[in-house]
């Protein structure tokens, strides 16, 4: 059977330019810890990210061409999360939502840019199936557990376009995928971007990959006791107590954005929070590899 690939109609205004890319990340966004209620025992949320070089560039799209080209997010456990009460994508999910079920907050979704409702993320999929992006971020009448998303030709992007497509933030980011699920997150995935925002210079970008391991689990931590937060609640400043083999911190808020970093000198530092507004906060220890070795909470108030 001829295959016809949609995103081959959007490929013929595609120019190349210089680029504009500096790469994807995967941001732990909320870990079990029993509190919420109706959350998968065992859990993670992870918000996905594509960074820019300036905060002019502009998010077109997210897509697979071809077979050489594929998108994959997903997890080593192959599974995702979806609630019954949540959408596809995030402008499915209203704030009334979350403030009557709390739980919806975490539900898996694509997106482009928003954490809130907003212009609509239209998106379209034919290889190897018709319906993929429904089937990994869509829920039926009750919370279900779905596969990866693995697809060869599709596409997602906001119709009309507007501000949150363009990077923001001192990273620089575009929020394109939320997921929750119980392992490794591994996400391939490819972009179109206006370079500065300038819609005539439409420049593709293939093959950006990435990985994040689960973080221990709640229990795990209380348990190793490694890290200590003191005080926490916090005002302007608090103390962070790293184990022996850390050796940087994160220090990320809760939309997911990385808000303070630093490398380890020692094992105890003060961090100034001056800077911050009050909420709530993950504080994230990496090793040498730069894999996790603890997650936190730090609320400042």
């Amino acid at each position: 059977m001829k295959k016809i690939y949609l995103f081959s109609l959007f490929a013929l205004f595609a120019m190349f330019a210089n680029a504009q890319v500096s790469g994807v990340s995967i941001q732990l966004y909320y870990s079990d810890d029993g509190t919420v209620d109706g959350y998968p025992e065992g859990f993670n949320t992870w918000r996905v990210y594509v960074h820019f070089e300036s905060a002019d560039d502009y998010l077109s799209a997210v897509y697979a061409s071809t077979e050489s080209v594929p998108l994959t997010i997903g997890s080593s456990t192959d599974q995702i999360w979806n609630s019954a009460l949540g959408g596809i994508t995030r402008d499915d999910i209203t704030d009334a939502m979350i403030s009557v079920a709390p739980v919806v907050e975490y539900d898996s979704y694509v997106a482009v840019g928003a954490t809130s409702t907003g212009n609509e993320v239209s998106f379209i999929s034919s290889q190897p199936a018709f319906n993929l992006i429904d089937d990994a971020f869509g829920a039926g009448s009750t919370d279900e557990l779905d596969e990866n998303l693995y697809m060869v030709d599709g596409i997602w992007f906001n119709l009309p376009y507007d501000d949150d497509s363009f990077a923001s933030g001192n990273d620089n980011s575009v929020l394109i995928a939320q997921i929750t699920t119980d392992g490794d997150v591994e996400v391939c995935v490819n972009f179109q971007v206006f370079p500065g925002g300038q819609s005539g210079s439409l420049t593709i970008y293939d093959d950006y990959c990435e990985t994040a391991q689960a973080p221990v689990s709640v229990e795990e931590v209380s348990a190793q006791g490694q890290m200590v937060i003191f005080p926490n609640p916090a005002q302007t400043t608090t103390q962070i107590t790293v184990p022996s083999n850390g050796q940087f911190v994160q220090i990320s808020d809760l939309s997911g954005r990385l808000v303070s970093q630093y490398r380890v000198v020692g094992s105890t530092q003060s961090v100034d929070l001056a800077d911050f507004t009050d909420g709530l906060y993950f504080v994230r220890v990496f090793d040498q590899a730069g894999q996790v070795i603890e997650t936190q909470k730090l609320i400042l108030e």
